[in-house]
């Protein structure tokens, strides 16, 4: 009786161990350290993106013969002023022709063409109505002098950039003989550094060509077959089929500080009457 009570009470105290865990169970295995993850690899540059094409600024200048006509104006002087061929003109108007060289209406034109003039108005291709001008400065020493034109957004010129040589085509753009028709002359530079003397200049750089001018063409452009400027026509004599431009560098010279820079012989802000 003792014995069985001994026996269950031994397999009472079996089960209780057995339920809370006390026995003793096999320690696990140690798990093996997890090896180290490699770094993340660097992020690699993207590719680099192709660059732009540069951008390269055009001219807005006439760039062709055809439409140098469209930067040649005809300029009407009204006024007391001295004509190269006439003499002094008192109280008289008088025609000569001209070039815009920037889109606000800068031009650039003979001295003798607009000085001693009350009023000038500017004659554009295509327009019936004249503009109104008004002198920036004069150089009387080489026939030069720049007008600023009413309007903006103008067709211009610009100067030829190459080496103008004995033989260079050239043509006369302007409005001769007072003749409001747009004419074009064509020849060639005969001589690339001709005397500059006349009665009422003496012009320090000037070039001889066969495209002929007449009375009216004064002031007017002489261009290339680009329609790039390489003198501004001033003098001519019909007997010989000698025609004579200011050549660019002095024309580029001596403009006044205000387009191009400081030159000699310029005065501002008003047209003078011509001293011989």
């Amino acid at each position: 009786m003792k014995r069985n009570a001994l026996l269950i009470l031994t397999t009472l105290l079996l089960v209780f161990l057995v339920a809370c865990g006390g026995g003793d169970e096999p320690e696990a295995e140690p798990t093996a350290a997890a090896e180290p993850t490699a770094a993340p690899a660097e992020p690699t540059e993207a590719a680099a993106e192709p660059t732009a094409e540069p951008v390269v600024e055009t001219s807005g200048a006439v760039g062709n013969l055809q439409d140098v006509r469209t930067a040649v104006v005809q300029i009407v002087a009204q006024g007391s002023f001295v004509d190269p061929e006439f003499g002094l003109q008192l109280n008289a108007a008088g025609s000569g022709s001209g070039f815009i060289i920037d889109p606000s209406g800068i031009a650039v034109t003979n001295n003798h063409v607009v000085t001693g003039a009350a009023f000038l108005e500017v004659y554009i291709d295509g327009e019936d109505a004249p503009r109104n001008a008004r002198g920036l400065g004069v150089s009387e020493c080489s026939d030069l002098a720049v007008i600023d034109i009413e309007g903006e957004g103008l067709p211009y010129l610009e100067w030829f950039g190459g080496s103008i040589d004995v033989g260079l085509d050239a043509y006369t753009a302007g409005f001769p003989l007072g003749d409001p028709e747009y004419t074009l002359t064509r020849g060639i530079v005969s001589k690339a550094a001709a005397g500059g003397d006349t009665s009422w200049a003496s012009v320090e750089s000037v070039l001889e060509h066969d495209a002929t001018i007449n009375p009216g063409n004064s002031g007017g452009p002489l261009v290339t077959a680009d329609g790039q400027v390489i003198g501004v026509n001033y003098a001519g004599n019909s007997g010989t089929n000698q025609n004579f431009a200011i050549g660019r560098d002095e024309a580029r010279h001596h403009h006044p500080p205000r387009i191009f820079g400081a030159g000699r012989g310029w005065h501002h802000g008003r047209l003078l009457q011509h001293s011989t």
